[in-house]
């Protein structure tokens, strides 16, 4: 059974499969010449120069040092299944390790906080890529899978910047002449939540310098999260789906 699933996700015949690293490499050619190169759903190219250029250079560059590259790499053998799958797998992971910290006392390590850091700039960067180098993506093979991606996306966000929150001790709600500090993973979501959605019931509030950059990071990148969204399926719905071979 196992032999029959891995051969169902190594591909049987010897086709190249362009290495991420490699692609990333032509994603920066392109921009540095000054066209986002051609695309069916784009057929003229897009010229950027100035600022722009040097925006876009500088979100492909720091891309080679994204951990889902080097999940792309390793699954280069795999079918187009597979790789999709591996992908799914890693950012379940991610949102699985993210909620370890927050339910657990694991939150109190800085390696928690580095590693809610790094999946957070991870998020903005694979998300914010799709938004301004949308003519670089190929069309998605499913739509509804791309939608249940980006749920999990903002559930990752949510979860993250509980963990920061957790971490740095820096939320509370005042008690008469006491202050009742944030302490478990049920008050940090709900932070976190109220946060995210600018509800804001006034209850608990940053309290340092260092949760307040934490609670304007996260709306910001909430914003960013919502405008790729709308981006996203404005470009895409016309599209017709994928199929993966």
């Amino acid at each position: 059974m196992a032999n029959l699933f891995y051969s169902h996700l190594i591909e049987t015949k010897s086709k190249r499969r362009i290495n991420p690293y490699v692609k990333q490499s032509q994603a920066l050619k392109i921009v540095w010449n000054g066209r986002l190169g051609k695309n069916p759903r784009f057929p003229k190219p897009a010229i950027n120069f100035g600022i722009l250029r040097f925006f876009l250079l500088f979100n492909i560059i720091c891309g080679y040092a994204l951990p889902i590259n080097f999940v792309r790499f390793m699954t280069l053998r795999f079918k187009p299944f597979g790789r999709n799958f591996s992908i799914e797998l890693y950012v379940l992971f991610r949102l699985c390790i993210l909620g370890f910290f927050v339910f657990s006392d694991f939150y109190k390590l800085f390696l928690a906080k580095l590693i809610a850091i790094v999946i957070l700039i991870e998020l903005f960067f694979s998300l914010f890529n799709r938004l301004i180098l949308i003519e670089l993506f190929p069309p998605v093979f499913s739509h509804k899978r791309t939608f249940l991606l980006l749920m999990i996306n903002f559930l990752e966000q949510i979860f993250a910047f509980s963990v920061l929150y957790l971490n740095s001790g820096g939320i509370g709600q005042k008690e008469g002449d006491s202050i009742h500090y944030l302490q478990n993973g049920i008050e940090s979501i709900y932070f976190s939540c109220i946060t995210a959605l600018t509800v804001g019931y006034g209850d608990f509030h940053p309290i340092t310098h260092q949760t307040q950059f934490y609670a304007i990071w996260q709306v910001l990148s909430i914003f960013t999260f919502i405008t790729v969204i709308f981006q996203h399926f404005q470009n895409n719905l016309s599209d017709k789906p994928m199929r993966l071979k």
